[in-house]
């Protein structure tokens, strides 16, 4: 055993040694990498400046030699009528042969010839240049230095950067002290430029240079076996390099040389350094074993002590070792009977802890939803009233939006709520008698009017040899079923949506109830299936921005499908619509049907009922005015529960709604008076923007008769006040 626990340490130790030097090798050689790049660019970038100086020199000395060529008299004093001029064509030779101009010519104001150098240059055909140089001419106010211009290269010119000088002269005349004479072109073409600014830096072979003009970028591949430089990307036909100091303006070069030229020295290092870490390797490697020969006998000693801890065995063991630092370690785990002690200590603290967050969390939670609820309560309960006055069908349509609107925030609102429910596991499910062949059948009646408003086709059908009736919560089964359907509407625009339910036996009384919801909608991609059932988190943005949704319907159908107990799976694909399949094992049921009564068609009367409305929110106080008024009833109310209590000691009420969280005494406290101090009999009707499981248990044991969350229904309302004077009435 010892012998195996040492080959296996010492495996491991050379193992994780390898791994440190070869990231500790990676490390440096990519650190040396990078800095052999950084360091060729930031020479070429010194070459490149090098590069664009010796350019600006060069246009520089040629912009000196051409005005100098205007300011002779033989030039400059060129009579326009005259054809040719000997001295003229010696001044233009003479200015070619002291630089690398390529052409010089004179042209008159009227854009034709008069002097060129070599002869060819009468034959040229740059309309472009002398219409620029003639545009220049017109501007010219005195004997102006020489103005650049660019023009782009063609099949037969290559491209050229021309001085244009105007000639202009003195005049005797009072009017026009000067005379324009013509204009003095001189063409140095650019591979000259690039050629004599190269031959001064040490430029590798295949190296690229990007030049820069202006906003113009000539790109140029150069290599030293060629004899030019090819040229690629002209842009314009002609182009201002305006005059700069002594330079042209924004002239900038750019040197991008192959990394082979540097690199080589680069890898030759490499090389060195990784020899250098193998030798390294084989040292740690022979360090490393002769350590572990001392080591394996005291470290073994050490493990058995540590598996009696793991046993259960905290006896103290009391060994000596040959190293100190093997001691300090028996000492510690000698003392770690303490240490597990105090940490099971620190640990029924932390769940006490963690206990009284949970608390607060749902305590946040139920707050959260009575204020939220409370002006959900106005607006909801207002839109109600407003429905029912005289409005014209624009106002009508603007309420109908609007309370469309407010139902869809309190949906969100519940679904919120459910899922913080099912987080703290408070959902309990009923397993009542419920059909649920009706209950899909209910689902669809709501939601058939909005399939006809988009021509879709919705089917339905309920296997024949399928029992109808299960003992389930059908609140909870009801909400799964209008998610899917209520999805499936959502994304179909065209087609069909169908709703299958069989049910197979399983053994005894239990069958596995299968539902199944398919549309020919827009489908999920299967990288978005995996998001379906997050909260908050929609498959796709885009679909959320188009048809809207929280993204908690499907998590909390999920979620409720867990607890059925059952399964929930999803087939899809991207534009060919989604199929939801629902398993969940269920029992035939035996009593008696679980249905929920409809909600009131039309309005109760109460003309000879008193009614005590306690509610301290004045918004409130008017929502309920408005809802109660159509009853004809007479209604008093009270402020708080101490109000109530006092209204209740003077007069007499048939019914009394009472707002649980009031100023002063709240709704619980004043309810529990009434019954048990002053004996009112009335039914009494809780109201609280609290939806809580627990909310609706307390009001029930302070001795309320029913419970309504805020926001109020109408109809709810009123269905609940047609069973009171029901249950009058008989009794």
């Amino acid at each position: 055993m010892a012998k195996r626990f040492v080959s296996i340490l010492k495996l491991r130790i050379n193992i994780a040694v390898l791994i440190a030097l070869l990231l500790i090798t990676s490390y440096f050689v990519h650190t040396y990498f990078n800095s052999a790049i950084d360091f060729a660019q930031s020479e070429n970038r010194a070459k490149s400046t090098s590069i664009s100086l010796s350019a600006r020199e060069f246009l520089f000395r040629h912009q000196s030699l051409v005005d100098k060529a205007i300011r002779t008299q033989h030039i400059t004093h060129l009579p326009v009528d005259i054809g040719y001029s000997q001295m003229a064509v010696k001044e233009l030779q003479s200015l070619v042969a002291q630089s690398h101009l390529k052409y010089t010519l004179v042209i008159n104001s009227d854009g034709s010839v008069n002097e060129a150098f070599p002869v060819e240059a009468f034959h040229l055909e740059e309309h472009a240049i002398i219409s620029r140089a003639l545009a220049i001419l017109n501007q010219a106010q005195t004997n102006e230095l020489p103005r650049l211009v660019l023009t782009n290269a063609n099949e037969s010119n290559p491209m050229y950067i021309w001085f244009v000088s105007p000639l202009v002269t003195s005049s005797n005349s009072i009017t026009q002290p000067y005379q324009k004479t013509g204009v003095l072109l001189a063409a140095l073409p650019v591979n000259d430029l690039i050629q004599f600014s190269l031959a001064k830096t040490n430029v590798h072979a295949n190296s690229r240079i990007d030049l820069l003009f202006r906003q113009q970028i000539i790109e140029s591949v150069y290599n030293t076996n060629q004899s030019s430089v090819e040229y690629l990307n002209n842009v314009t036909n002609v182009s201002d390099l305006e005059k700069l100091g002594d330079g042209v303006g924004t002239l900038s070069i750019q040197l991008n040389e192959p990394k082979h030229y540097y690199l080589n020295r680069v890898f030759k290092s490499i090389v060195i350094m990784i020899i250098i870490s193998l030798g390294g390797l084989l040292l740690v490697y022979w360090v490393i074993n002769n350590l572990i020969k001392r080591l394996s006998t005291p470290l073994q000693q050490v493990i058995e002590t540590a598996d009696h801890l793991a046993q259960g065995n905290y006896s103290p063991q009391q060994k000596k070792y040959s190293f100190s630092e093997f001691q300090q370690i028996n000492n510690a785990l000698n003392s770690m009977r303490d240490t597990i002690e105090t940490q099971i200590n620190t640990l029924m603290v932390a769940k006490e802890k963690a206990e009284q967050s949970e608390k607060t969390k749902s305590q946040f939670l139920a707050n959260m939803s009575h204020e939220i609820r409370t002006p959900m309560n106005g607006i909801i309960g207002l839109i109600q009233s407003l429905e029912q006055s005289n409005l014209d069908e624009t106002q009508k349509d603007y309420i109908k939006h609007i309370k469309q609107s407010s139902l869809s925030l309190l949906s969100i609102l519940n679904d919120i709520l459910d899922l913080s429910k099912i987080d703290a596991n408070k959902i309990v499910l009923e397993h009542t008698p419920s059909n649920v062949k009706a209950l899909v059948q209910e689902v669809i009646n709501i939601f058939q009017s909005n399939f006809d408003r988009k021509g879709i086709v919705l089917n339905f059908q309920y296997s024949n040899n399928a029992p109808e009736v299960f003992e389930l919560d059908s609140f909870r089964l009801k909400q799964i079923i209008t998610n899917l359907i209520g999805n499936a509407l959502k994304f179909t625009e065209s087609g069909s949506v169908s709703i299958n339910i069989r049910a197979t036996p399983i053994e005894d009384d239990y069958y596995k109830l299968v539902l199944i919801v398919s549309d020919s909608g827009i489908g999920i991609s299967s990288d978005n299936i995996e998001k379906l059932f997050q909260p908050f988190v929609q498959a796709d943005g885009n679909v959320t921005r188009r048809f809207g949704g929280s993204g908690l319907g499907l998590s909390i159908v999920s979620n409720l499908v867990r607890l059925f107990k059952g399964t929930i799976s999803v087939k899809s694909e991207l534009g060919h619509g989604s199929t939801f399949t629902i398993e969940l094992p269920v029992k035939v049921a035996k009593g008696n049907v679980k249905t929920e009564l409809p909600m009131a068609e039309s309005t109760p009367e109460l003309h000879h009922f008193n009614i005590l409305i306690a509610e301290d929110n004045l918004t409130n106080q008017l929502v309920m005015k408005a809802l109660m008024k159509p009853t004809g009833a007479n209604l008093v109310f009270a402020n708080n529960g101490k109000e109530a209590l006092e209204l209740l000691q003077q007069s007499t009420f048939d019914l009394i709604f009472m707002d649980i969280q009031m100023p002063v005494l709240d709704g619980l406290s004043a309810t529990r008076q009434a019954r048990h101090e002053l004996g009112i009999k009335s039914p009494i009707i809780g109201l609280s923007a609290n939806a809580m499981p627990n909310d609706v248990r307390l009001a029930d044991e302070a001795g309320m008769n029913h419970y309504i969350a805020k926001p109020i229904i109408r109809e709810k309302l009123y269905q609940l006040l047609s069973d009171l004077i029901t249950v009058n009435q008989s009794s």
